[in-house]
Protein backbone atom coordinates (compact mmCIF):
# COMPACT_ATOMS: atom_id res chain seq x y z
CA UNK A 1 0.00 0.00 0.00
CA UNK A 2 3.23 2.56 0.46
CA UNK A 3 4.41 1.97 -3.11
CA UNK A 4 0.61 2.80 -4.34
CA UNK A 5 0.87 6.04 -2.15
CA UNK A 6 4.23 7.00 -3.25
CA UNK A 7 3.09 5.99 -6.62
CA UNK A 8 0.30 8.45 -6.72
CA UNK A 9 2.05 11.18 -4.98
CA UNK A 10 5.29 11.13 -7.52
CA UNK A 11 2.13 11.42 -10.08
CA UNK A 12 0.49 14.62 -8.05
CA UNK A 13 3.94 15.92 -8.50
CA UNK A 14 3.97 15.51 -12.17
CA UNK A 15 0.78 17.21 -12.88
CA UNK A 16 1.94 19.89 -10.55
CA UNK A 17 4.77 20.39 -12.71
CA UNK A 18 2.43 19.91 -15.97
CA UNK A 19 0.36 22.71 -14.24
CA UNK A 20 3.37 24.92 -13.78
CA UNK A 21 4.29 24.59 -17.37
CA UNK A 22 1.01 25.65 -18.73
CA UNK A 23 0.95 28.49 -16.47
CA UNK A 24 4.20 29.30 -17.58
CA UNK A 25 3.38 29.09 -21.05
CA UNK A 26 0.71 31.05 -21.08
CA UNK A 27 2.04 34.23 -19.22
CA UNK A 28 5.21 33.69 -22.25
CA UNK A 29 2.54 33.36 -25.17
CA UNK A 30 -0.29 35.77 -25.78
CA UNK A 31 -2.77 33.19 -25.95
CA UNK A 32 -5.70 32.13 -23.81
CA UNK A 33 -5.04 28.14 -22.03
CA UNK A 34 -8.29 27.54 -21.65
CA UNK A 35 -9.69 24.87 -21.57
CA UNK A 36 -6.74 22.95 -20.95
CA UNK A 37 -5.93 24.98 -17.67
CA UNK A 38 -8.87 24.50 -15.71
CA UNK A 39 -8.65 20.28 -17.00
CA UNK A 40 -4.95 20.23 -15.61
CA UNK A 41 -6.25 21.64 -12.42
CA UNK A 42 -8.73 18.77 -12.11
CA UNK A 43 -6.56 16.56 -12.87
CA UNK A 44 -4.13 17.77 -10.09
CA UNK A 45 -7.08 17.52 -7.79
CA UNK A 46 -7.86 13.95 -8.85
CA UNK A 47 -4.01 12.64 -8.17
CA UNK A 48 -3.94 14.27 -5.43
CA UNK A 49 -7.21 13.00 -3.81
CA UNK A 50 -6.20 9.50 -4.81
CA UNK A 51 -2.67 10.26 -3.10
CA UNK A 52 -4.57 11.16 0.22
CA UNK A 53 -7.07 8.42 -0.24
CA UNK A 54 -3.98 5.59 -0.31
CA UNK A 55 -2.19 7.80 2.60
CA UNK A 56 -5.66 7.35 4.71
CA UNK A 57 -5.67 4.24 4.62
CA UNK A 58 -1.90 3.56 5.60
CA UNK A 59 -3.38 5.77 7.95
CA UNK A 60 -6.20 3.27 9.02
CA UNK A 61 -4.19 0.13 8.71
CA UNK A 62 -1.61 1.58 11.37
CA UNK A 63 1.59 2.98 9.26
CA UNK A 64 1.68 6.62 10.52
CA UNK A 65 3.81 9.09 8.77
CA UNK A 66 7.35 10.08 10.73
CA UNK A 67 5.73 13.37 11.37
CA UNK A 68 2.09 15.05 11.70
CA UNK A 69 2.98 17.28 9.56
CA UNK A 70 2.70 14.94 6.65
CA UNK A 71 -0.93 15.21 7.06
CA UNK A 72 -1.55 18.64 7.05
CA UNK A 73 1.10 19.00 3.91
CA UNK A 74 -1.44 16.67 2.33
CA UNK A 75 -4.28 18.74 2.73
CA UNK A 76 -2.20 21.97 1.55
CA UNK A 77 -1.52 20.19 -1.58
CA UNK A 78 -4.91 19.72 -2.58
CA UNK A 79 -6.07 22.97 -1.60
CA UNK A 80 -3.23 25.11 -3.35
CA UNK A 81 -3.75 24.87 -6.63
CA UNK A 82 -7.64 25.12 -6.45
CA UNK A 83 -7.07 28.19 -3.84
CA UNK A 84 -5.03 30.46 -6.35
CA UNK A 85 -7.58 29.42 -9.43
CA UNK A 86 -10.57 30.77 -7.03
CA UNK A 87 -8.20 33.65 -6.08
CA UNK A 88 -7.83 34.76 -9.44
CA UNK A 89 -11.20 34.14 -10.75
CA UNK A 90 -11.89 37.60 -11.69
CA UNK A 91 -9.25 38.09 -13.12
CA UNK A 92 -8.14 38.10 -17.18
CA UNK A 93 -6.30 34.96 -18.14
CA UNK A 94 -3.22 36.06 -18.07
CA UNK A 95 -3.64 36.76 -14.04
CA UNK A 96 -5.31 33.25 -13.72
CA UNK A 97 -2.25 31.73 -15.35
CA UNK A 98 -0.01 33.79 -13.39
CA UNK A 99 -1.95 32.77 -9.75
CA UNK A 100 -2.36 29.19 -11.06
CA UNK A 101 1.90 29.11 -11.61
CA UNK A 102 2.17 30.62 -8.42
CA UNK A 103 0.10 27.53 -6.80
CA UNK A 104 2.22 25.32 -8.89
CA UNK A 105 5.11 26.22 -7.83
CA UNK A 106 3.74 26.17 -3.99
CA UNK A 107 2.01 22.56 -4.38
CA UNK A 108 5.57 21.24 -5.63
CA UNK A 109 7.48 23.00 -2.69
CA UNK A 110 5.08 21.10 -0.56
CA UNK A 111 5.34 17.86 -2.04
CA UNK A 112 9.19 18.23 -1.80
CA UNK A 113 8.24 18.83 1.94
CA UNK A 114 5.94 15.49 2.02
CA UNK A 115 8.74 13.75 1.15
CA UNK A 116 10.53 14.88 4.26
CA UNK A 117 8.03 14.25 6.68
CA UNK A 118 6.36 11.11 5.21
Amino acid sequence: MATIHLAFTATAAVALALTLAVGLLTLARDRSPQPWLDRIILADLAVGAMAALSGLALVLAGDRPRDTLHLIYGVIVLAVVPGTRYMARAGGWRRRAGWISLGALLGLLVVGRLAMTG
